[in-house]
């Protein structure tokens, strides 16, 4: 694939992989609802971390590629480690922005397009489930 196809295709899946971190910590607190300081921090940190985790197994899979089926998915040959610290750097802005938006809104409760997917899938399938 192209460099820019195959980069908006890993941007893609990671961005609804964040999603889903979100998602999953709702599920486990039970809850869609950060309320306290704590909560707030550690949401944080949950999404950011998940996001990270993400992009690391990504790039292990890309290197696997490499290794056992002689794919040079991660341009090893050309570019040497600039696609991976690429791609982890595309990821780390991306979960910056996210929580960017996430904080804005735990701040004034402005939704916006991504805060609003979230709630609407808790609620039609983790809330309706209990």
């Amino acid at each position: 694939l192209h460099l820019c196809d195959r980069r908006q295709r890993q941007m893609c899946i990671r961005d609804r992989i964040e999603g889903s971190a979100v998602i999953l910590f709702f599920a486990i607190r039970h809850s869609n609802q950060v309320r306290t300081k704590e909560d707030k921090t550690l949401f944080l940190i949950f999404i950011n971390a998940v996001n990270m985790g993400i992009a690391l197994i990504w790039e292990f899979y890309e290197y696997i590629l490499l290794v056992f089926f002689n794919n040079d998915a991660i341009n090893h040959y050309t570019q040497g480690v600039h696609d991976s610290i690429t791609d982890m750097l595309c990821a780390t802005v991306a979960g910056l922005l996210l929580t960017v938006l996430i904080v804005r809104y735990l701040r004034n409760g402005k939704a916006n397009f991504f805060i609003n997917v979230y709630e609407k899938f808790y609620t039609r399938n983790i809330e309706h489930k209990q």
